[in-house]
């Protein structure tokens, strides 16, 4: 693959491009739902401990001890499965934030992929058995990288198409095929089955159901646990954070009966049983941190594996109560002199545009993609002109001399969506 690196300097300040100018690294950041995070920093054997929202650079390796996320900057994700283990060795987008091209070596455990749309060039998958690439296709491209066996790899495809290694033909939705060394098939293809033990098609399931429900609102985190349930026995899922809305939580899992309990900021459970999925409803949840419990009343004697779902809907205006706030606006102050606002549409991710503004040493324009890196707020730049001349926009800190970092709003925060035509900031004090 041919890289291109482009440096130029305005002022003294140096900006510096992996990517054409047309495109910039889209910023995967770690999503950590519960348990702990590890990365391995490029060129390094030594792993450290990070936490939710940390910023991965070129070929950082991560992996998640709980339950976790990779998320691009265009509003893709890749959900960590048991054991899963990735490295981000390109991953671009476009002036309009979409995803162009992106390459992820995996290199062990269960890695469920679900994209925004079809890249623009190519998503890869590599792995010890050969590259997994995103088919252009109608459908929105889900699909799973398995790697636990330990001597060949499955790819299942949900959504999209799929070609893998050297085997012949796109693996299609609702199919699965083993790979082995060298890439080439190893049986014959098969039907997608569902294995209700699966926790990842648990969390597909569950996610759809809280899509179903709020309208897709964009506030959703999903948890995931491989350890599980047994009758009697009550696991806490996780916890989710929001300044208030129409909760909707949703428990998906292997069984006859369980029970789904959210526990509000005042103390106050609310429960519900049955069979999967088990959905629980607060209407106008106030502000604070709900508490997400699991309960097996009836499942398999060899635990059930199980994901739940949560999302706040009708979050489309500011609110503050206690410490905790939910801020709709339009633009943002950035740098000296230099405001970007929100053009477009769409939850995710939220585009900003500049028309222009006097900064320090003239003339500039800019355009980026905001999004959250707990506990601030993260701009990724799509594109700069100062003076009407264009520079690379990777790994900008400064626009002619105006220092840019991430954004401190005065609060944590939780999340950052579209709005309309404004967005929203969330989080706690």
């Amino acid at each position: 693959m041919l890289l291109l690196l482009a440096c130029s300097t305005v002022g003294g300040v140096v900006y510096l491009s992996r990517s054409t100018p047309a495109t910039v690294w889209a910023m995967p950041v770690l999503k950590v739902n519960s348990g702990r995070g590890a990365r391995i920093l490029a060129g390094n054997t030594t792993s450290e401990l990070v936490s939710n929202g940390t910023l991965l650079a070129l070929d950082d390796s991560v992996g998640v001890a709980g339950s976790g996320e990779v998320d691009l900057a265009d509003g893709s994700r890749i959900v960590l499965g048991p054991g899963a283990g990735v490295s981000i060795h390109t991953a671009s987008i476009d002036r309009a934030g979409h995803l162009v091209e992106a390459e992820i070596v995996q290199f062990g455990g269960r890695a469920l992929y679900l994209l925004r749309a079809t890249p623009a060039s190519l998503f890869v998958v590599s792995t010890d058995y050969g590259n997994s690439a995103v088919v252009p296709s109608a459908g929105l491209p889900i699909f799973e990288v398995d790697l636990s066996s330990g001597v060949d790899e499955n790819v299942s495809v949900f959504q999209g198409a799929v070609s893998s290694g050297r085997v012949s033909g796109p693996v299609e939705a609702g199919t699965q095929q083993r790979v082995g060394k060298g890439g080439q098939a190893a049986g014959q293809r098969q039907p997608l089955a569902e294995d209700p033990q699966d926790p990842l098609q648990q969390a597909i399931k569950s996610e759809a159901t809280v899509a179903e429900a709020t309208g897709g609102a964009p506030t959703g985190e999903t948890f995931t646990s491989l350890q599980g349930l047994t009758d009697g026995k009550l696991a806490t899922a996780g916890e989710y954070s929001t300044a208030g809305g129409d909760l909707t939580a949703t428990l998906s899992y292997y069984g006859d009966s369980a029970a789904l309990r959210l526990t509000g900021p005042d103390g106050q459970t609310v429960r519900r049983e049955g069979p999967s999925p088990v959905t629980v409803n607060v209407p106008d949840a106030r502000p604070g941190v709900y508490r997400l419990q699991v309960e097996a009343v009836a499942v398999s004697p060899y635990g059930a594996p199980y994901a739940v779902t949560i999302a706040a809907a009708n979050t489309c205006s500011s609110r503050a109560e206690g410490a905790y706030v939910r801020t709709l606006t339009r633009s943002i102050p950035i740098g000296a002199n230099l405001t970007l606002t929100r053009v477009g549409s769409g939850n995710t991710p939220v585009v900003l545009a500049q028309g222009a503004s006097d900064v320090r040493f003239g003339h500039a324009e800019l355009s980026a993609v905001l999004f959250a890196a707990a506990p601030r707020i993260q701009l990724n730049p799509l594109w700069l002109r100062v003076r009407g001349i264009p520079f690379p926009a990777r790994a900008l800190g400064t626009i002619a001399g105006s220092p840019i970092a991430p954004a401190d709003p005065g609060f944590s925060v939780d999340r950052v969506y579209g709005c309309g035509p404004g967005f929203v900031i969330e989080g706690h004090r």
